[in-house]
């Protein structure tokens, strides 16, 4: 992304043994990353937990976020002001995960 003065952001993913059918966030957020530069939330690994949503944020401007979930179609953009507001896209549903994301600012 360029000219939102930085972006962080952070996974929800699915857990073995769920809360009230709720997945888990990862520990904490990543540093907030220069424009420009890339960073992962999540992992490609095997063995890694599904991701079900995740947290982002920007320093300046506006960032959306349009999902597809497993089992359903697109749903709708969502949208969020800079820091410290930030957007949601997925589901907190420890049974479904994200399949697609499309991000805009």
């Amino acid at each position: 992304m360029h000219d939102v003065g930085g972006s962080a952001a952070n996974a929800f993913r699915h857990t073995a043994e769920p809360v009230d059918g709720r997945g888990e966030w990862q520990p904490s957020w990543t540093a907030v990353t220069g424009d420009g530069r890339n960073f992962t939330i999540g992992s490609a690994k095997r063995n890694a937990p599904n991701m079900l949503g995740f947290a982002m944020n920007v320093g300046t401007g506006e960032i959306c976020n349009t999902v597809r979930l497993r089992g359903h179609d697109w749903g709708g953009r969502a949208c969020s002001k800079p820091r410290p507001d930030f957007t949601f896209g997925g589901t907190l549903d420890n049974e479904v995960w994200l399949e697609a994301v499309k991000l805009t600012v």
